[in-house]
């Protein structure tokens, strides 16, 4: 039926196409050409082809949004392309080569596979199976239960732990490349920066050659912020979707904090950072944060009542470590601070930059320390932070204007937990978040604090490790 409705469709557009025709040899008036504009000029290729589309489903030509399906399939394309490049060894090697070093990616695969046991009923799931018989020893480490439930779909559908392992990582770059560009566009950036700021967020090093594997939950810190702004959104024009995008964001933060609490302490702590500078801000600022609080307190009640249910399991995990007061000491933490110089270290095997790395400090060579952003980026990360402080960005910031106020007040942010995270010869600002902030007492490595860039690889065997040159 629906076949020979477009046939109709078709073959009356011809139709009129050969009854035009006649009248234009005949010397009659001159028919309109489909293929030429209002101004004479010759339509496209694409002007064409969305001319007979039109012919041929007019209802569906005029609802199609021809930009927006462009634009999705850049993303996917720019994604698709830059994951292939992140995860080629994977996939080379035929599954033989995993994210990680053999510390952390066979612990995260034996939290996973606990994970997986317990959703089959075979393990208690505060007690993994090892330091036996130590019991409640999950809260020796992370949790890893947000990865946990892709890693058990994948085992379910038959993969081994190594490929289960790998997908699930390749599953969360995913899902923070796409988030990140839903969040951008919904903060009302342009789409080819929104697509930009994704891929620097996901893969802001594809050639990286070491991986915390565990830290792979930041992936779902955009998705966590985008359901806030869906939210807001949501709730300013009284949508009853408001409650659900409210809750999804509670309860995804709680579960980020839960699942890895390097990722949630971090991403808490520079929000209270980045909400402080907002206030300080010169301008109508204050007022309008008030005026939001104001309109939107039904939204901020559910996503502070989700977050706070949500939170229960980590309570229940960590909470007999949290009332016996242990912490790290901070002569330990010192010991693993990162310098100034670090901020830009990606370690002398960085295809694009090792050449740099190796004549500025040969200590660049240990690839334990390269969590630095590339100094391309960081060249790029200052010229932006110039642009903040241009005539129209300080305006736009004194009238209030949303966009602004968040890009100035992170960029601060970035500087302000930059200074606070380095140490000198003289000591550390990082003393005082350590002695006077919940929870930092707890943090081991600071510098994890910058996100881990995805493309370590390992075999899955046992024995050491052949690394082929820039890996």
């Amino acid at each position: 039926m629906v076949g020979e409705t477009l046939q109709r469709r078709v073959l009356a557009w011809r139709a009129r196409q050969r009854a035009a025709s006649p009248a234009e040899q005949g010397g009659g008036p001159r028919a309109i050409d489909p293929n030429e504009r209002g101004d004479g000029s010759r339509l496209s290729i694409r002007g064409r082809l969305r001319q007979l589309a039109g012919a041929v489903c007019p209802r569906a030509f005029r609802q199609a949004p021809w930009p927006t399906v462009g634009f999705h399939a850049a993303a996917v394309a720019v994604g698709l392309v830059a994951s292939g490049l992140c995860f080629r060894e994977f996939v080379i090697s035929r599954g033989e080569l995993i994210a990680g070093d053999f510390g952390d990616a066979r612990l995260s695969i034996a939290v996973l596979e606990h994970w997986y046991n317990v959703f089959r009923g075979l393990d208690a799931w505060l007690s993994p199976p090892f330091f036996f018989p130590i019991q409640h020893v999950l809260a020796y480490s992370v949790t890893l239960f947000l990865q946990s439930l892709p890693y058990s779909s994948f085992r379910v559908a038959g993969c081994d732990p190594y490929v289960a392992f790998e997908l699930t990582l390749w599953l969360l770059t995913q899902v923070g490349y796409a988030s990140m560009i839903g969040l951008l566009r919904g903060l009302g950036f342009r789409r080819g920066f929104a697509i930009l700021g994704a891929l620097l967020f996901t893969f802001s090093n594809l050639f990286h050659s070491r991986v915390v594997p565990q830290a792979y939950t930041v992936m779902l810190v955009p998705l966590c912020c985008w359901c806030m702004v869906k939210g807001v959104r949501a709730g300013a024009r009284h949508a009853a979707s408001a409650p659900a995008w409210s809750i999804a964001a509670g309860v995804l933060l709680s579960m980020i904090l839960f699942s890895d609490f390097y990722s949630g302490w971090f991403l808490i702590f520079f929000a209270i950072i980045a909400a402080g500078i907002t206030l300080v801000i010169p301008g109508r600022v204050a007022w309008r944060a008030l005026v939001f609080v104001g309109s939107n307190w039904r939204s901020i009640l559910w996503l502070g009542a989700a977050a706070a249910l949500a939170l229960v399991p980590f309570i229940v995990t960590y909470g007999p470590a949290i009332a016996t007061g242990q912490a790290r000491s901070y002569a330990e933490v010192m010991r693993n601070a990162m310098t100034f110089g670090d901020l830009f270290n990606v370690s002398t095997r960085n295809v694009a930059w090792g050449w740099l790395m190796r004549r500025l400090d040969p200590r660049y060579a240990n690839a334990g320390w390269d969590y630095g952003l590339p100094p391309g980026m960081l060249i790029a990360f200052a010229a932006s932070c110039g642009l903040l402080c241009s005539g129209e960005q300080r305006l736009a910031r004194r009238r209030g204007e949303l966009r602004a106020v968040l890009l100035a007040a992170t960029a601060a942010a970035v500087f302000a937990v930059w200074f606070l995270l380095c140490r000198t010869q003289s000591g550390s600002l990082w003393h005082l978040v350590w002695r006077f902030v919940p929870g930092a007492g707890a943090i081991r490595l600071t510098f994890r604090e910058g996100r881990p860039k995805p493309s370590t690889v390992h075999r899955t065997g046992a024995g050491p490790t052949p690394q082929a040159g820039g890996w």
